[in-house]
């Protein structure tokens, strides 16, 4: 199993060190970083050079203008060959052990996508509190089987953010192939749509305290909101 941590960014030169400092102090065989850059205007691109003898051969990519965040989203996984991949924002370190813990997670389990807690931070990295996205006591991992009924019910009930459904970009990690099955990004980028049809998922979801993996949408519907609600998706009008 393979795993790209894909970073997409926007002058965000100040932050960045921390961010690939906090991954390569965990390091591992079996990991990839990518890097897409919405042409920054800082000293992105050099930080990203001075990384390469500590986080490898870092797949690096530069727009010539600025995209929007939707489309680097879509580029930084777009140049990642991992089997799993964890969108990070650039000036988001991760905690000690977090790849470790997510690595073992993906082995156990080998869940469609995986959604775990997020801590509330100065700009001088000082802890505030932690963010939990659904309730499900102290229990540190919960698991959901969408094939199952009443699962997503379940899921809906222990929500108690909207990051519950995949609103904040570093609390994710996904299994590739299930990303690269959505086709089609262009009509919702630059939209509010969370979850674009169709969609096939997979059985498992896993998180630190709390998970989903959202049902099969149909081709003509998108889910959309907190809790998700079903909407039939309007057909562009054909142009004259």
């Amino acid at each position: 199993m393979t795993l790209s941590i894909c970073i997409p960014t926007f002058n965000r030169a100040e932050y960045l060190p921390a961010t690939l400092d906090s991954i390569a102090a965990q390091w591992t065989d079996g990991l990839e970083i990518t890097v897409a850059d919405n042409a920054s205007t800082d000293d992105t691109q050099r930080i990203v050079d001075r990384y390469r003898d500590r986080l490898g051969d870092i797949k690096y990519f530069r727009w010539e203008s600025n995209q929007g965040a939707d489309r680097n989203y879509l580029k930084s996984v777009e140049i990642a060959t991992g089997d799993y991949c964890w969108i990070l924002g650039s000036d988001d370190p991760i905690a000690p052990g977090a790849i470790a813990t997510l690595i073992a997670t993906i082995t156990e389990r080998s869940p469609t996508i995986i959604l775990f807690n997020r801590m509330l931070c100065t700009r001088e990295l000082t802890p505030v509190r932690e963010d939990r996205y659904l309730t499900v006591g102290d229990v540190a991992t919960a698991w959901y089987d969408f094939s199952q009924r009443g699962e997503l019910e379940r899921y809906l009930e222990n929500a108690s953010s909207m990051c519950a459904a995949f609103s904040y970009l570093s609390s994710m990690a996904f299994a590739r192939d299930a990303w690269n099955a959505v086709t089609d990004h262009e009509a919702f980028i630059g939209s509010d749509t969370l979850l674009r049809a169709p969609v096939k998922v997979g059985k498992n979801a896993a998180t630190g305290a709390g998970a989903v993996v959202t049902k099969d949408v149909p081709d003509d519907h998108i889910a959309i909101g907190m809790p998700a609600r079903m909407r039939t998706r309007k057909k562009p009008e054909p142009k004259p």
